[in-house]
């Protein structure tokens, strides 16, 4: 619970420096995709899944480097995401983060991996890329991106500082079986009304 604070400490005293979105979002493309590779470890460098397809179907019991990762943005300076797994059925071993300077940017539970990703330069083209990865097993169920509660949800920040939340649309999800989402394809532009209703959320 400390650590919790500590990270909503750190996210509330960035926000005042950030713009609200506006109709023109350079990121409203960005897609978050997660990607499974079968093993205890794996290295942030790894050839494009999305080349081929994100692998989003795994066997039970088999431990997964689940990648996380960023497509279809236009300009990255700060990435906000959190990524959860059905209980019972999937346990989070451990996270790490991709990013090279990035100090403290994971924080985790064993059901539940927190993303906050300040890139040491701005991120442009919107290529893959790796932001973290996340070391867990699953026996049934999935594990996926979801909605943060932190303030202004999961979000993408451009590097003029503009916040763009990501649509439920472009989360991907890993599962035992079948029922994942491979958001290597085309991205869904964030509504209008999204940022309505996201900031109602924290008006409550």
């Amino acid at each position: 619970m400390i650590k919790l604070r500590e990270h909503l400490g750190v996210l509330l005293l960035v926000l005042p420096f950030l713009s609200s979105p506006v109709a023109a979002q350079v990121n409203a493309n960005t897609t978050l995709v997660l990607h499974a590779v079968k093993g205890s470890f794996g290295f942030c460098e790894i050839p494009d899944p999305c080349q081929e397809g994100a692998q989003v179907e795994v066997r039970p019991g088999e431990p997964q480097v689940v990648y996380v990762i960023a497509r279809n943005y236009d300009q990255l300076a700060f990435l906000h995401l959190k990524v959860v797994g059905d209980y019972p059925g999937w346990i989070i071993h451990f996270v790490l983060d991709c990013p090279g300077g990035c100090i403290d940017c994971t924080l985790s539970t064993p059901l539940t991996a927190y993303f906050f990703i300040s890139f040491p330069k701005c991120q442009l083209g919107g290529e893959t890329l790796v932001v973290g990865r996340i070391f867990a097993m699953g026996t049934q169920g999935c594990i996926r991106v979801t909605q943060s509660e932190y303030p202004f949800g999961t979000i993408a920040v451009d590097c003029d500082q503009e916040i763009t939340p990501i649509p439920e649309a472009n989360w991907g999800r890993i599962c035992v079986g079948p029922g994942g989402i491979d958001t290597c394809g085309g991205p869904v532009a964030v509504a209008g009304e999204t940022w309505g209703a996201i900031k109602a959320q924290y008006r409550r």
